[in-house]
């Protein structure tokens, strides 16, 4: 353990012991040697020496082996393997394994059921480390080093059951390397030289720390290819250069490629490429046993699959290695997925946009998914996330987020749709606005025209609330820049609420008052329809041909129906 967090320990734990100390003296006190009382008192005495050891039990002690099962999960290696993907420096469980120690079944992940994923035993789960009979070395690797009893090694018996979770009955039960710690605290780096016995084939070796200080031990698992005979040739006259790894299902016309590097770049015209024909080829173990023996028939300079027992390689469902002859110049490899173009859409029917603050506020929305996929919709608000919602979507879903007193501004709701092969995604995002009940505008267009400046709030002859974003606009020609109604009002104006749509009066009838039209005159047309005046100049011009609403060739060039 390291200074600072001795401490920090001890501050939390010597206060507890003192108070254990009193509660036992309180116990004891004045019982004068009644033999009853005295079994009582030895038996507190017994419970309060397991309580204060569970107290000053470090939880800080933690290393792994560097080519074992749950630290080639943390490097990719090995793959599904659960949390010990990010911990395999935590494989902890009680101590002194065979007479005690994790249960059988449990031996992989020391009997946490959080490392679970590590007692999954097939002959091909895991990934093979090539090792030879004899003088080997274990480096183990401690994020926080502490106090040593000892480091033992087991080895499997050579017909062990490599389709059974790891038992006692699995290894021999004399450890064939022993390293003892001398209760000191180790450096963060130790490496021990063993004589590994002679196996053959798929082995597994058990590799356990005992802590000095605790009642817990560190179980490591390393799963190693041995040769096949007792005199130990080269470790292999292959090569590993890469994996084929069961990432993901793949569906009907994705593309599966291998392409092969040297170290002098990619050989481009050696790529081998798969089909995948239907969705069956596609799942997440059988294609990559289909393309190991495409590999295979395609190019003779490779070999795909899992060494068996016998030292051939056999492609296998899910994970398959690629080898090479160890003279050849091809050094690595990497593995492409094309996937083909699949549609995904994620249609959303939000029922109310705008509300009032001070309000509940009711986000009902309907959703729609093609094909199948999880949802996730979330609310924020100046930053923060204030409602959230999930639901598997299989066609078409309704939901709601309530916020019981929203504050006026805008909200951004997000909805995020993903399929399960997680390869399509797809986001959309609305906007939510809240407003003060209270009339926020300063002006009603286009009172005080020629004061206004940027921020101002107005109300428009629509009965929309408006923004100013560029004060010489605002102030210009209403022609161009009236909200709503000029030209280019987009460029002088931001909508930020809508109003009640006011009603609608009739000052004249075409044409009637020709000559008085302003912009924003409202006149009823020989249709008996209603007409805006947009450009007062055609509007009030006195060719009827031309500009009479509804009648005139080039009518909508100065009205808009109302």
């Amino acid at each position: 353990m390291q200074k600072n967090s001795f401490i920090i320990f001890s501050i939390i734990i010597f206060p507890m012991q003192r108070m254990l100390h009193l509660i036992f003296s309180s116990i004891t006190g004045g019982l004068n040697g009644n033999t009853f009382q005295q079994k009582r008192i030895n038996s507190m005495k017994y419970l309060l020496f397991i309580i204060t050891l569970s107290l000053s039990t470090s939880v800080f002690a933690h290393g792994y082996i560097l080519k074992s099962r749950a630290k080639l999960c943390a490097q990719g290696i090995n793959h599904n393997c659960g949390p010990v993907t990010w911990e395999p420096q935590s494989v902890e469980g009680s101590d002194r394994f065979p007479s005690t120690g994790p249960a059988d079944g449990t031996l992989a992940a020391a009997g946490n059921l959080r490392w679970g994923a590590l007692n999954e035993q097939t002959p091909t789960r895991w990934h093979r480390v090539d090792m030879l009979p004899g003088t080997n070395t274990f480096d183990w690797q401690f994020t926080a080093n502490h106090v040593t009893n000892d480091w033992r090694y087991f080895i499997t018996k050579q017909d062990w059951d490599q389709t059974q979770p790891l038992t006692r009955d699995t290894f021999e039960l004399t450890p064939f390397c022993s390293v003892s710690g001398n209760h000191q605290q180790p450096p963060f780096q130790v490496s021990h030289t063993c004589n590994v016995p002679v196996r053959s084939g798929y082995q597994i070796i058990l590799g356990v720390w005992d802590v000095g200080d605790t009642a817990a031990s560190f179980y490591n698992v390393i799963d190693v290819q041995m040769p096949d005979n007792d005199t130990p040739p080269p470790i292999s006259e292959l090569k590993d250069i890469g994996d084929i790894n069961p990432s993901s299902d793949l569906h009907t016309r994705d593309i599966v490629r291998l392409r092969l590097f040297t170290a002098q770049g990619e050989l481009i015209d050696q790529a081998i490429e798969m089909n995948i024909a239907n969705n069956e080829q596609g799942k997440m173990n059988t294609w990559p046993k289909l393309f190991a023996e495409s590999i295979n028939t395609k190019n003779t300079e490779l070999e795909a699959g899992i060494k068996d027992t016998e030292g051939n390689i056999v492609p296998v469902f899910g994970k398959n290695d690629v080898f090479t002859d160890i003279s050849s110049d091809i050094t690595r490899i990497e593995i492409d997925i094309d996937l083909a173009e699949v549609s995904a859409s994620l249609d959303i029917n939000l029922h109310q946009t705008t509300f009032s603050a001070g309000e509940p506020m009711q986000l009902v929305f309907d959703t729609m998914a093609d094909p199948a996929m999880s949802l996730t919709a979330e609310l924020f608000f100046q930053g923060a996330r204030i409602g959230f919602k999930e639901a598997s979507l299989s066609s078409s879903t309704q939901l709601q987020i309530d916020i019981q007193d929203p504050q006026a501004g805008s909200y951004q709701l997000i909805i995020i749709g993903e399929t399960a092969d997680h390869q399509h995604i797809v986001q959309e995002n609305i906007t939510v606005n809240v407003f003060d009940p209270v009339d926020p505008t300063d002006f009603v267009y286009p009172d005080n025209i020629g004061s206004y400046v940027a921020g101002d709030l107005i109300r428009g002859q629509d009965g929309n609330t408006y923004k100013c974003l560029v004060a010489n606009w605002c102030n210009g020609s209403r022609t161009y820049y009236a909200p709503e109604l000029g030209l280019a009002w987009g460029s002088a104006w931001v909508i930020i609420s809508e109003g009640p749509t006011p009603a609608v009066e009739t000052e004249f009838t075409y044409p009637n008052g020709r000559g008085q039209y302003q912009q924003g005159t409202i006149v009823k047309g020989s249709d008996n329809n209603l007409y805006r005046c947009d450009i007062p100049g055609w509007c009030n011009s006195q060719s009827s041909f031309y500009y009479a609403p509804a009648t005139g060739s080039a009518w909508s060039s100065a009205w808009t129906p109302r």
